[in-house]
């Protein structure tokens, strides 16, 4: 099966709330960073934060996001077997599979780029879609150029990383990518997994 696109919704539908609720409180902890720039917020949605207490009246988010989860586990360890296959060897994980759930705010000072250029550390990150353009990757041809990244409703884009390229000799590279603001529409909202 494939990526389950009510559950995305459904986590995007609560993510400005539970941004609202924990901005305040978790600026300094390690499951939520406030940019000093205050253009992007960032919450990790491991089990241990989203099954505390604290998380207890956001039932509903809890529910959607463990399904969530669940889903993007499987279609994560369905592409790094295929990827074992077509490598002929094992590929060691660096890190913990994870769950990110980003905002991007506008700024007063009209900045063009919400993420700048970078490669992801991971083997591989799932990205469903955002609630919004901006992402785009680096792309090789004849010559190389930035291209929008947004996958289909119902679908995640595969995203290679750092640790991919080391282990693959490199038969894959990282992909270079960036958020750029496209829209004065915001905050958009993004859902990242991998490990």
């Amino acid at each position: 099966d494939g990526l389950n696109q009510v559950l995305v919704d459904g986590v995007y539908k609560h993510a400005g709330t539970i941004f609202k609720e924990y901005a305040k409180k978790y600026s300094n902890a390690n499951e939520y960073r406030k940019y000093e720039d205050m253009e992007r917020h960032e919450l990790l949605l491991d089990t241990r934060f989203i099954s505390g207490k604290r998380f207890q009246r956001f039932s509903q988010f809890y529910f959607t996001t463990s399904e969530l989860k669940s889903n993007l586990d499987e279609i994560y360890e369905t592409v790094k077997d295929a990827l074992q296959i077509y490598l002929h060897r094992k590929l060691r994980q660096v890190r913990e599979k994870e769950l990110y759930l980003f905002q991007y705010y506008g700024s007063t000072e009209e900045k063009e780029m919400y993420a700048d250029p970078h490669e992801d550390g991971q083997i591989i990150v799932l990205a469903p879609r955002a609630s919004g353009e901006g992402l785009e990757g680096l792309i090789y041809g004849e010559e190389e150029s930035w291209q929008p990244l947004e996958p289909n409703r119902d679908h995640v884009l595969i995203i290679p990383g750092k640790a991919l390229e080391a282990q693959s000799n490199p038969d894959i590279l990282a992909l270079s990518h960036r958020v750029r603001r496209i829209s004065q529409k915001f905050p958009r909202t993004a859902l990242l997994y991998g490990a």
